[in-house]
């Protein structure tokens, strides 16, 4: 069987890369995979050492990366470098779209927020590509996709476009409910497909052992946006704990004081910097889902933006317990107060079975 996966690979974003190569590596035990090397344009200036544009937004950007214009062309490298050793990449003709098909058995789309118009472009707009509008007569599955914090309604060009799928699952609960209402029919609630993958898998697949971090114990930070609750947790925590903190961000002013700022980590080192973490904070989903899955004790502030998708995860795992939504619940917490992932280790088995049984059905 040949699959092709349409999903936003091209970025410098750690959990949008990693959850790429995750869904090639899973569905690889169904048949020949190559991810279509579409590039959204809005996404695509990540990729840019120089993100050019004429709104304010980007006046800013400009800026930004014309002074941190070397760490920036170093994590460009490493992230492309990722990408062409490791991904599948079949490259096409956007004019010839149509002809995909003849090439193909089925398409999946997902693992990411390829439904989520905010992301997808300046004015909020769908990309019809992640929708897989060009696909007339082979199969059309989603797997894991996510619509972050939109809010579906009956005709939208997204309700529309999903009728034509032959199979539907969605990485968080509370959109699951939502769409599966709308279009009266089943829609699967399954996991991020970086989950999809044991820890040890993760460890032997990228070498993440081969890779040298602190020698001391350290506090890692990721967060895809420093916002005061995130700032304000990692304060509390550097004073309660007294260790190093380390923190990936590829921000030059970060507005914390750390021991180590990696700016150009590649998406490798990044997993062994939070494999070895005696504590990970963060506010993102990717970062609270490898806590999970490497099951490295971890907090969760609530993010800015799409909570649901930290949210949907934390309580689908039996810890919710350890997301953080306002800076009162510092208070309550105690000097021992690890992971217990034994718990969250059975919620995680189950919920991979389930996901399995899920492309087991879809792509037989």
């Amino acid at each position: 069987m040949k699959i092709c996966l349409v999903t936003i690979h091209a970025s410098t974003n750690y959990g949008g890369v990693l959850q790429s190569y995750a869904t090639q590596k899973s569905l690889e035990n169904f048949g020949e995979v190559k991810i279509l090397d579409y590039r959204n344009k809005f996404i695509n200036k990540h990729m840019q050492l120089i993100r050019f544009g004429i709104n304010p937004r980007d006046i800013l950007r400009i800026a930004k990366d014309l002074f941190r214009l070397y760490p920036r062309y170093r994590v460009i490298n490493k992230f492309q470098k990722f990408i062409n050793n490791r991904m599948n990449l079949h490259i096409f003709d956007r004019s010839q779209l149509s002809c995909l098909e003849d090439e193909f058995d089925v398409f999946i789309t997902g693992s990411d927020q390829v439904w989520n118009p905010k992301v997808l472009g300046e004015n909020g707009e769908f990309d019809s590509i992640y929708l897989l509008n060009f696909v007339e007569s082979k199969r059309k599955i989603s797997y894991a996709s996510s619509i972050g914090s939109y809010v579906v309604s009956d005709e939208d060009e997204l309700m529309v476009a999903l009728q034509s799928f032959d199979k539907l699952s969605l990485r968080e609960s509370d959109s699951v409910i939502d769409v599966s209402k709308i279009l009266d029919r089943d829609v699967s609630h399954v996991l991020d497909p970086t989950l999809l993958l044991s820890k040890n898998q993760w460890i032997d697949m990228l070498n993440l052992l081969n890779y040298k971090v602190n020698k001391n114990e350290y506090i890692f930070l990721y967060a895809i946006e420093r916002d005061a609750l995130f700032i304000e947790t990692v304060n509390f925590f550097s004073k309660k704990l007294g260790i190093d903190i380390v923190i990936v961000d590829q921000d030059p002013f970060i507005n914390l004081s750390v021991t180590q700022h990696y700016r150009s980590a590649s998406p490798e080192f990044f997993l062994s910097l939070l494999l070895n973490a005696e504590l990970v904070i963060t506010n993102s989903f990717h970062g609270a889902a490898f806590s999970v899955n490497f099951e490295r004790s971890f907090f969760a502030t609530l993010p800015p933006s799409s909570p649901n998708r930290v949210t949907s995860f934390l309580t689908s795992v039996g810890l919710g317990t350890r997301l953080i939504s306002n800076k009162n619940q510092l208070n309550g917490i105690l000097d021992k107060d690890v992971c217990d992932f034994n718990n969250s280790r059975e919620h995680l088995s189950a919920l991979r079975k389930s996901s399995f049984e899920y492309l087991n059905s879809s792509l037989a």
